[in-house]
């Protein structure tokens, strides 16, 4: 999956369990995003570009700093591999939608802190 961050960056979701933030001038990788413990299937940017979401095969979305590279929370509820991710426009709720034939929509204050327990 990719995203477009900006006009000059764009986002890779990879098999090997990262993202990459490209460089569209210079085709260089800017920053690899880690912290996915399986493939990241989704990629999405939001809140102008303050923000990155990244859906998984280990089952969870994550929201991401894109400016720091930082994990900021974690979502865990589904049972199977998130397929695709949104962020509203507003950069408040996060949606996604899974394997497992379920959707869900957060409101960003409700997920979990990366440094606990992610």
């Amino acid at each position: 999956s990719v995203c477009l961050l900006s006009p000059c960056l764009l986002v890779s979701g990879s098999k090997d369990k990262t993202m990459r933030m490209w460089d569209l001038r210079t085709g260089e990788c800017a920053r690899v995003l880690e912290g996915h413990t399986e493939r990241v299937w989704a990629v999405a940017a939001g809140g102008g570009g303050r923000r990155l979401v990244s859906g998984g095969e280990d089952h969870t979305v994550r929201v991401w700093d894109p400016s720091t590279g930082e994990c900021l929370k974690i979502f865990k509820e589904f049972s199977d591999r998130a397929r695709c991710v949104s962020v509203s426009l507003d950069g408040r709720r996060v949606a996604a939608g899974s394997r497992d034939s379920s959707m869900r929509v957060w409101e960003m204050q409700q997920e979990e802190e990366c440094g606990e327990g992610g």
